[in-house]
């Protein structure tokens, strides 16, 4: 809405304020923003100043600095980048004006549509529930005030994501809501929606919040060709906002949120705006180590000191968040904690192989101050608003200062509030590295974004995606792909060579199981076979092949690699005892050839600090999934023997060849090819298939662990190896490949 004259809005401002009472001279106070905060409708600024009116003089206004120059662009339908720190209000500033231009237009006879007209995007599942609850309270609050007033105005919201039922789900095309809350993968899936889709169409305003987060790897290369298919599909351009911790380089980001278009063969992103509120907090990070002498120190004397003055930090301070860099870390530091006296009843885990009601129960008690620690590996390092988190503790290096400074950011979750952290090297490399990062921290020096380009198993899964929408003509594929900044150099060349692909075109291809996914044809005349009539004779088509080409491409979008897991039967009664994943097994196995290091801290990479990493061919950590909840689970399954036939082979999603290695004590073992980005080899989807993998595992008396692919299940069953004495019957047995 049209701002009022300056020369009343501060009036009127102070005016609402001193009748609010403040502990504060509402006469005198700073106030920079009234001709901003002026453009909410009255009721939404009633809600504002009676929720956020107490922090004005920290503030200098109603608004926080990033909400001073992000309300206003987004008002006048600027696409619009907002930088600024953790807990300074980014996300408030991209809701307000959208959640005020809703009100205004559901109390018009026209109302709104049932449809979406907000799209929120979120890289984690427990940052769109957190966004939902936030969302719940100023919609509630103001339509109460507007049914106070005799108006009835319902704002509904959403969210859909892999935890969203299917009853959910059926209920969201009768009633749709007016502002989804998504993740980049529910996106696609929602895009190729036969139903669905067409619920998008009224999108006007698309949200990517932590978008930094996104940009430097394929996730966020398959949410910017997401958005693109989405612009196409729009009654209007919708207006882009991104909400990004500080981040270098801002333009980088800014065109990675808005993509572009290509005219007299350059192309050029859209038009865009960029809030810099970026500020140094005031910060209270420290490096320690368990012990003087981190070379000499016998490793289990490092070990119990680290748990012995991590249970000391967590006795002084009200809330601990404590990150590892694993999901099985997060669980062991957790037991040990409670080993040393920490009430089970207030601590907790938080990580994605968890349920999503335990997930839930933890994020409701960190936000409520219920609970006294939490440790987590990534999950709760985004924009979860934890207020009562007075102390982060990082267990190892976090890799990089940007992930250093958004997990230390967790706590004082507001602004005016110090940052209080500390950093736990383990052993000599981390001490090294983390004593760089919190330098170059202090400095100010920001990680630069890389964003990936060209990738072409993210331009197959979407070229495929369109085909299913299809048939579409080539040319309009080509530019919705090339519109996405990550695809604003792909030429003619690469989309050739991508079509050869799709279908089949290059010779031997059917020889390894990759078979065509879509077709190639000028559109016939009428009458003839391939004739579609809303498209002119002569036009280059794409449509798909296949009967089960929409199900192949749903059940195998994203980009996050899949966590290898392998099926794990007794020795003597061939029984199934649960599931190992590639860290938790690793683990396991070098804690059984080194007793000393049974209960060992976490190294970088999330193993016990001295033991090697796992490698790929090349060298690179292999960022793994862990699941220290499934192996608990299988422990004691294999201590009581309740096995279950019914899983006895385990297919990894999607058909995954992971090759994953499962190293003895001492030397990792070569991984399986890898793509040239460093993601893992996928088969069987929509970027072609080579069929299915199944996996189990190999326990030698010794200890070590192996993983068996068997990509065929036909093989002849491998001759068991000869040990010497007779296991127990709860020894994990040796592979039998089928």
């Amino acid at each position: 809405m049209e701002p009022a004259a300056p020369a009343e809005t501060e009036t009127v401002v102070r005016e609402r304020l001193a009748s609010y009472g403040f502990d504060y001279d509402a006469e005198s106070v700073p106030l920079d923003d009234a001709a901003a905060f002026c453009r909410l409708a009255p009721v939404v600024r009633d809600w504002w100043i009676e929720e956020f009116g107490a922090f004005v003089p920290d503030n200098g206004g109603l608004f926080t600095p990033p909400q001073k120059g992000a309300v206003p662009r987004i008002d006048d339908g600027t696409n619009t980048l907002v930088c600024a720190p953790t807990g300074s209000g980014k996300t408030q500033a991209a809701f307000a004006a959208i959640v005020d231009d809703l009100f205004e237009r559901a109390r018009t006879d026209d109302g709104l549509d049932n449809s979406v007209h907000c799209l929120y995007v979120s890289p984690l599942k427990s940052l769109a529930n957190d966004i939902h609850r936030n969302l719940t309270e100023p919609l509630s609050a103001i339509a109460d005030r507007l049914d106070a007033r005799g108006e009835s105005v319902d704002i509904r919201h959403a969210i859909r994501h892999g935890d969203t039922s299917d009853a959910d789900r059926q209920r969201m095309l009768d009633e749709t809501p007016h502002i989804l809350n998504t993740t980049p993968e529910t996106l696609a899936i929602l895009l190729n929606s036969p139903k669905f889709k067409e619920k998008l169409r009224t999108v006007e305003y698309v949200i990517v919040d932590e978008i930094h987060s996104l940009a430097d790897n394929k996730r966020g290369t398959h949410l910017a060709v997401s958005l693109e298919r989405l612009e196409a599909m729009c009654e209007t351009s919708p207006t882009r906002i991104g909400c990004s911790a500080t981040v270098e380089p801002l333009d980088t980001i800014g065109e990675f949120l808005v993509g572009g278009r290509h005219g007299d063969g350059e192309w050029e992103p859209r038009d865009y705006d960029v809030v810099d509120a970026r500020f140094v907090r005031e910060f209270d990070i420290k490096l320690t180590c368990p012990t003087d002498d981190l070379v000499n120190t016998p490793h289990h004397v490092v070990t119990d000191r680290f748990y012995g003055d991590l249970a000391e930090l967590v006795a002084d301070h009200t809330n601990t968040l404590v990150f590892t860099n694993t999901r099985s870390g997060a669980e062991r530091v957790l037991q040990n904690l409670r080993d040393r006296g920490v009430d089970a009843d207030r601590s907790g885990c938080h990580h994605g192989s968890l349920s999503k009601a335990r997930r839930t129960e933890i994020e409701e008690g960190l936000k409520a101050g219920d609970l006294d620690v939490v440790t987590t590996s990534t999950s709760l390092e985004l924009g979860i608003d934890m207020p009562y988190i007075d102390l982060v503790v990082q267990v190892g290096s976090p890799k990089s200062v940007a992930a250093l400074l958004q997990r230390v950011g967790r706590a004082g979750h507001q602004l005016g509030r110090t940052v209080k952290g500390r950093v736990v090297a383990l052993d000599r490399d981390e001490l090294i590295e983390c004593t760089v990062m919190l330098r170059k921290a202090e400095e100010g020096y920001v990680d630069r974004v890389f964003v990936p380009e060209n990738a072409d198993d993210v331009a197959a899964q979407h070229v495929y995606g369109m085909a299913i929408n299809g048939p579409r003509p080539e040319a309009e594929i080509r530019d919705v792909l090339r519109r996405a900044y990550p695809y604003r150099g792909y030429d003619d060349t690469d989309i050739e060579r991508l079509f050869r692909y799709l279908t089949a075109d290059y010779a031997g291809l059917e020889d390894r199981s990759v078979y065509a996914k879509v077709w190639r044809d000028e559109n016939d005349p009428p009458g003839g076979e391939h004739h579609y009539e809303e498209y002119p004779p002569g036009t280059p088509l794409v449509g798909k092949r296949g009967r089960l080409a929409r199900v192949i491409y749903m059940t195998n979008i994203g980009t996050i690699p899949d966590s290898f897991t392998c099926s794990v039967f007794t020795r003597s009664s061939d029984e199934w005892v649960g599931q190992l994943d590639e860290e938790t097994a690793t683990a396991a196995a070098r804690r059984s050839t080194s007793s000393p290091r049974a209960t060992a801290p976490l190294s970088p990479r999330g193993t016990p600090s001295g033991s090697p990493s796992p490698t790929t061919s090349a060298g690179r950590s292999w960022p793994s999934s862990a699941n220290c909840s499934t192996g608990s689970r299988m422990a004691a399954r294999r201590r009581s023997g309740d096995g279950s036939a019914s899983s006895r082979w385990t297919r990894t999603r999607s058909g995954r060849s992971p090759g994953c290695s499962m190293p003895s004590s001492t030397t990792p073992a070569p991984r399986a090819s890898r793509r040239t980005d460093g993601s893992p080899s996928r088969s069987n989807s929509t970027a072609g298939s080579t069929g299915g993998t199944t996996t189990s595992t190999r326990t030698t008396a010794a200890g070590s662990t192996t993983a068996c692919p068997d990509s065929s299940r036909t093989a002849a069953p491998r001759p068991r190896q000869p040990t010497s004495p007779s296991p127990s019957p709860t020894t994990a047995s040796p592979c039998r490949c089928r």
